[in-house]
């Protein structure tokens, strides 16, 4: 009798605990300790899970005495459930690490919620005047935006509501929390946080659907409606377009060991130093990174500590790569939905990962795996 032949299991497999949700995901975010990530769904669910494995790799793994192989054997038991998030009316549209341990909610009725990490969530005011769009935690703050309204959360200091001309989609606080970009069809405003109410405008056509500072403050980049990405200096209002991505651009993110700005969008990763910039055409600064193909890399995150970076395809194929090499370690092989969402944990010991067929998981690698 003939048998199926089973495929062993991918490293995914190994190291990943995955849960089954009933929408694409759409957004994840680590609590800022790294304790907590939360998943959110394209239906407005949102669930929690505890970062840490219960029955980690490290725990899994066995050394051959005789051929020095190491082999880490599959789970005893299916990972626990996530948490849903209990407390909040309405379908959550963004979220983001709020204070040490907790998440911040935005939904569409414009509500401000605050997530413990058993998901006891807890509305925040005041509200803003319709759908929250974007949500940014960082250096004791929260900002949020919704229609052309943003709105800055310090403590118990009194909010502070800015005013724009133009429908807002995309806010980010910088790394120190003085400043506050938001991107909107005209470009960017740039807010400062110091109470001086200075405002700068920096024009340019195409819509940021996000922003990311780069880890010293010195740039911003951000992925636009119309296609391809935006490079920006706030301190001189120099800009750049960054065109010719056969796919739209969804992220762009920054690898602080690697000084340099990575994006989605191609047929492998896309990455540039900062010296030389990507500006006026000049891609000297090109790092080729992974393995060019013929399927689109549809998400990507840059590891805090090393010249690392995930990258997710449109296929659902995942892999790590460093910046600058041809090398990959395939994480995820190319089955299930197309990559969406990509995170690494602070300290870069864990990976979030949700996909188009509603798939959201977490790999924990082992403490050698990068060494």
């Amino acid at each position: 009798m003939d048998q199926e032949t089973l495929a062993p299991p991918s490293l995914f497999d190994l190291l990943g605990r995955a849960w089954q949700r009933p929408a694409r995901i759409a957004a994840a975010v680590f609590a800022a300790d790294g304790g907590t990530v939360a998943f959110l769904d394209a239906d407005g669910g949102l669930v929690l899970a505890p970062a840490a494995d219960p029955e980690p790799a490290a725990k899994r793994m066995r050394i051959d005495i005789e051929t020095a192989r190491t082999t880490i054997r599959p789970r005893a038991r299916p990972p626990a459930p996530p948490a849903p998030a209990d407390g909040i009316a309405g379908a959550v549209t963004a979220i983001a690490p709020f204070g040490a341990r907790e998440i911040a909610a935005g939904t569409a009725d414009g509500q401000l919620y605050r997530v413990t990490p058993r998901g006891q969530a807890v509305r925040l005011a005041p509200a803003l005047p319709g759908e929250v769009v974007a949500l940014d935690g960082r250096a004791g703050l929260l900002a949020a935006a919704a229609e052309a309204t943003a709105l800055v959360l310090a403590g118990e200091a009194e909010p502070l509501r800015l005013a724009h001309e133009h429908a807002l989609g995309a806010a980010a606080l910088s790394p120190c929390g003085g400043w506050l970009a938001c991107g909107h069809m005209a470009g960017i405003t740039l807010h400062r946080l110091d109470g001086s109410a200075e405002r700068r405008e920096i024009g340019f056509p195409g819509g940021p659907t996000a922003l990311a500072w780069s880890p010293d403050g010195t740039w911003l980049a951000a992925p636009l409606g119309a296609g391809g990405v935006q490079l920006t200096r706030p301190e001189d209002g120099r800009t750049a377009h960054i065109a010719r991505f056969p796919a739209p651009v969804r992220d762009t993110v920054w690898s602080g060991a690697a000084g340099a700005l990575v994006t989605s969008g191609a047929f492998r990763v896309s990455a540039w130093t900062m010296d030389p910039p990507p500006l006026d055409g000049d891609m000297s600064g090109a790092l080729a990174t992974g393995r060019p193909g013929l399927v689109p890399v549809a998400a990507v995150t840059a590891h805090p500590g090393r010249d690392l970076v995930a990258a997710g395809y449109d296929s659902g194929l995942t892999v790590i790569a460093q910046l600058g090499q041809r090398d990959e370690l395939m994480l995820r092989p190319d089955t299930g939905g197309a990559v969406t969402v990509l995170a690494w944990s602070p300290d870069g010991d864990r990976l979030a990962l949700g996909d188009s067929a509603g798939q959201a998981a977490i790999a924990e690698f082992p403490p050698q795996m990068f060494k």
